[in-house]
């Protein structure tokens, strides 16, 4: 029994200073305002007691369900950060997406590489998109963006070649004993 109150004690705790305190508050104000489309449409506003309604079930939901969510959050959270479990061997760039952080597990160099983004350019009609390549004969890494793969790409300063498909190696040390961990993908 006790269990239980101090679980709702957490639930009402949770609705009074939780952090989606203020996401309801926000969600519930969303349904309160009556924006100019809707004007234009000529929709009525939500009536009031919907919205209360929404808010006590979004407040309930907290209460019941929150700290149960909040304790495995926690215990997630706790994992991954006590862990490197994330960090994987790797063959290429071409095996992840979007930014990834790689580390030499002989030498300790550590550098963030762009694999393959992709979004809206700047006009917000067109595709953009950047790939990552590994020169494989001094291991600089370039970005090109906008190109489309089929297209050669020019050498490296060097006189090495570009490539995606190749295993990852340190350009420092040039050993590929190194392992990745994806940063962000889009």
């Amino acid at each position: 029994m006790k269990i239980i109150i101090i679980y709702l004690i957490a639930g009402v705790i949770f609705n009074i200073i939780g952090p989606l305190t203020k996401v309801i508050k926000r969600e519930v104000l969303k349904l309160e305002i009556i924006s100019i489309p809707d004007i234009i449409r000529n929709d009525k506003p939500i009536p009031k007691w919907k919205v209360i309604l929404f808010e006590i079930t979004l407040r309930l939901l907290i209460l019941f369900f929150y700290p149960l969510l909040f304790l495995f959050l926690k215990i997630d959270l706790h994992r991954q950060s006590s862990s490197e479990e994330s960090w994987e061997f790797t063959n290429s760039l071409c095996d992840y997406i979007g930014c990834v952080a790689i580390k030499c597990n002989d030498c300790g160099w550590k550098n963030s590489v762009t694999s393959d983004l992709h979004g809206l350019a700047s006009d917000y009609k067109t595709l953009s998109y950047d790939r990552g390549y590994q020169c494989q004969k001094c291991g600089k890494f370039i970005i090109i963006s906008n190109r489309p793969i089929d297209i050669e790409i020019d050498k490296c300063e060097c006189g090495g070649y570009y490539s995606r498909e190749k295993p990852l190696f340190c350009p420092k040390c040039k050993s590929k004993n190194v392992t990745a961990k994806t940063l962000f993908m889009t």
